[in-house]
């Protein structure tokens, strides 16, 4: 009895697990779909993209079915954003107030540089920057391509506004001559150590070091 009673418990704890564990993206034949094909035709009409590239790009997006769960239906708190008390706990333990001063005193010219030239606090700055991937130790690991394209070719709250970022994905990669396949970032599509979404990053990213290369992980 003991020994049954033990391998139920095991059986639950397994199942439970296993519940909790996100699933990964699965193949899906975006091409097949009436608004990916608009989408298409309009990419290569207004913006000049080779028909062929962008369909061999949507051929290898994947749908993320956790991802748009997340935004199709009524607003589910806690499903796409957070309470202060839920972010409270993970951006002022003791962990990320330490990285929060070694943040500041390994970057503190560049910080005072922006402060004189934008007008803002750089304890503004440091405080949104532990908020959005605590001091770049976490940018996402999900495959941006993967979230937009399900996010902007299926039935979702905000379907045409993660639709408009695609576009804007697209046009990024371009402008910035960067991989689409291995921009990695947050299940709603937002990029490196600020979380910016693709229209953002194309409107206010700068070259704030120098090295020709405009990189929101650096």
């Amino acid at each position: 009895m003991k020994n049954f009673k033990l391998l139920t418990l095991i059986l639950l704890a397994t199942i439970t697990l296993n519940a909790k564990e996100p699933k990964p993206p699965v193949p899906y034949d975006f091409l097949a779909k009436k608004n990916v094909q608009r989408f298409i035709n309009m990419m290569v009409k207004r913006n000049h993209f080779k028909r062929s590239y962008m369909e061999d790009v949507l051929s290898n997006a994947m749908l993320d079915k956790e991802t748009l769960a997340r935004y199709v239906g009524k607003y589910k708190a806690g499903s796409t954003n957070g309470t202060w008390e839920r972010y409270k706990k993970n951006v002022l333990d003791e962990e990320t107030m330490q990285l929060a001063r070694e943040f500041k005193r390994n970057y503190y010219q560049t910080l005072k540089r922006a402060e004189d030239e934008y007008g803002i606090d750089m304890d503004y700055i440091v405080g949104f920057m532990g908020v959005e991937s605590k001091y770049g130790t976490y940018t996402g690991n999900y495959r941006v391509l993967d979230s937009l394209a399900t996010l902007g070719f299926h039935k979702n709250r905000m379907h045409k506004w993660f639709n408009a970022e695609l576009k804007n994905l697209f046009l990024l990669m371009r402008e910035e001559n960067r991989d689409i396949y291995t921009q990695y970032g947050s299940f709603a599509g937002a990029m490196g150590a600020v979380q910016q979404m693709p229209s953002i990053q194309r409107r206010f990213m700068v070259d704030y070091n120098g090295d020709g290369v405009k990189d929101p992980w650096d």
